[in-house]
């Protein structure tokens, strides 16, 4: 990703088509987790419609600047290739339906990082990104949580002591919370430090704000404990794959 340490800089001169893209992206982020981890085809069909409109947002946003390019990076020719192979490898398939599926999740992946490299230019922009998939990270983690101890019902989300949560396979869960677990430290390590005061913009609050209030080191306590959350669930799945 191309992306500019610039954070007063507007992203676009058509922000507004880039706004509800990016936003859209996010949305197709956050969600993905909570439908079994677009397993299943079911899933995965209504996650390519969403991701087809957000593209099209996107070259949509890229026409209005008269920007044509398609390709910018040769990274991008290589994520493109994995689908076409998986299109080739169809046509010979033992299994049509199955080839077809993984074609579709194959587009969806190759969708969702093209819009990603368009829309991603700046450092917020990045941080924000990385903030929903922490943040679908814990409720992934809190409603696994949730289903080992009998407060909520998943199906399959808790079998033979081992956690499962909304992915319904303790491997993939846990592979997916090690790498939120290192997103976690990451903004631990970057936020951890600040305080209340520090990151209140508003005049009014800060003057009304009492000191010790101001002094208190909010983000670190917040990020502290959806780190532990994150962490208890991924030794809950007990996959040694996810641990290793």
């Amino acid at each position: 990703m191309r992306i500019q340490a610039n954070p007063g800089q507007k992203m676009t001169s058509t922000s507004l088509i880039y706004t509800l893209a990016f936003w859209g992206l996010a949305i197709l982020i956050f969600l993905t987790p909570f439908f079994r981890g677009l397993f299943f085809e079911g899933e995965q069909l209504k996650a390519l419609i969403w991701a087809t409109i957000v593209f099209w947002l996107v070259c949509l946003g890229k026409y209005t600047k008269r920007d044509y390019s398609f390709f910018s990076h040769p990274l991008d020719y290589l994520i493109l290739a994995l689908p076409l192979a998986y299109c080739l490898a169809a046509f010979n398939a033992v299994n049509t339906g199955l080839a077809v599926t993984e074609v579709v999740k194959n587009l969806l992946y190759f969708m969702a990082y093209w819009i990603a490299v368009q829309l991603v230019r700046e450092v917020a922009d990045l941080y924000k990104l990385l903030h929903v998939i922490y943040l679908a990270a814990v409720g992934v983690a809190l409603a696994g949580l949730a289903t080992a101890t009998g407060l909520i019902s998943i199906n399959d989300g808790f079998v033979g002591g081992r956690i499962y949560s909304t992915f319904q396979y303790p491997n993939a869960l846990a592979s997916y919370l090690a790498m939120a677990s290192f997103i976690g430290f990451l903004f631990w390590l970057i936020n951890g430090q600040l305080t209340l005061g520090a990151t209140v913009k508003n005049k009014l609050l800060v003057k009304a704000m009492s000191s010790w209030l101001g002094n208190i080191r909010l983000y670190g306590y917040l990020y502290s404990m959806a780190n532990f959350v994150l962490l208890a669930v991924l030794f809950g799945t007990k996959s040694r794959g996810g641990l290793l």
